[in-house]
């Protein structure tokens, strides 16, 4: 069986699939999912002696329908909340202090700031929520990522403090 590909090339468009065509633009593949990497995000506690503040370190992966990595220009957007356990919805009240921390991708040199070769996915480090007398041991992360197309993806992940 001979394949004839046009000279701009090929495109895979599946038929009779309800999960959705291949989301290509003009500018190549978008992202149709946001994934917080639970194995590699944490919580840094708060270093007294050395007076570090305390911070969460969470790596962040866009894929695209057939679940690959990728790049793309958007804005992610943090909410920190308290955890409540064992209930449908995790996310407790949001923290006042740091409970919203946003970066800008939008611009090329930003984007490959935060982006991590080696595991393919956008990392951030984010400032520990202030709380009075206490640390958070464990919270609820939500990630929207957003795109000046119009794009808006979520994605909610219980972060614990290492042991």
């Amino acid at each position: 069986m001979i394949f004839i590909c046009p000279l701009g090339g090929c495109r895979h468009i599946p038929i009779g699939s309800k999960k959705g065509v291949a989301i290509q633009s003009e500018q190549g593949f978008q992202p149709t999912k946001v994934i917080l990497q639970a194995s590699f995000t944490h919580i840094v506690p708060k270093q007294t002696k050395t007076n570090q503040a305390g911070q969460i370190e969470t790596y962040i992966r866009l894929t695209d329908q057939f679940g690959d990595s990728l790049k793309a220009l958007g804005r992610f957007h943090f909410e920190l909340f308290e955890y409540r356990q064992a209930a449908s919805d995790p996310r407790g009240r949001r923290f006042s202090i740091n409970g919203v921390q946003k970066f800008d991708l939008t611009e090329i040199n930003a984007n490959q700031q935060h982006w991590d070769s080696i595991t393919g996915n956008y990392r951030f480090t984010l400032k520990l929520p202030d709380i009075p007398n206490a640390q958070p041991k464990t919270i609820a992360m939500q990630v929207t990522f957003s795109a000046d197309s119009g794009l808006r993806l979520e994605g909610i992940l219980i972060v614990a403090q290492r042991k």
